[in-house]
C-alpha cells in the first residue's frame, strides 16, 4: 500500500495524503478536477453525501436502540439507497470530467504559483 493517493483522472499528477482508515481502492479527485464537473451534478452529490452522513450519524449514536428496533431493516434499505445513489453519481461525475479532460475542454482555472517577491 502506497502512502499517497493519485488523483482519479488519467493524467493528473496530484496526490493526496492517505489517512489512517483509508482503504486501498479509495479514489480521490483533486480541486481543479472536480470544479471540471457538471454543477448540477455536484450540487445533487452534495445533497446525497449529506443524507448518507445523516443515516451514518444516526447509526452511531443510536445503535443498541435501532438494533433492537423492528425498523431495522427499513433504515438499513434507507441507507444502502442513499450510498449507492451517492457513489453513482460520483462515478458519472468521474466518468464527465475524465472525458472532458481527455479532450483538453478543461474550464477549470489552474491555480497559479506566487512569485517570490
Amino acid at each position: 500500500m502506497t502512502e499517497r493517493i493519485r488523483c482519479c483522472i488519467p493524467g493528473c499528477g496530484r496526490t493526496f495524503k492517505r489517512e489512517a482508515g483509508d482503504a486501498e481502492g479509495v479514489k480521490i479527485m483533486c480541486g481543479r478536477h472536480w470544479r471540471m464537473g457538471d454543477q448540477a451534478m455536484r450540487d445533487r452529490h452534495k445533497q446525497l453525501r449529506k443524507r448518507a452522513r445523516w443515516f451514518e450519524r444516526r447509526w452511531e449514536r443510536r445503535q443498541n436502540a435501532i438494533a433492537r428496533s423492528p425498523k431495522l431493516q427499513k433504515f438499513g434499505n434507507a441507507w444502502d439507497r442513499a450510498a449507492a445513489a451517492c457513489n453513482a453519481l460520483w462515478e458519472r461525475i468521474q466518468a464527465d470530467v475524465t472525458i472532458k479532460a481527455a479532450f483538453g475542454a478543461e474550464d477549470a482555472p489552474r491555480r497559479r504559483r506566487k512569485e517570490p517577491a
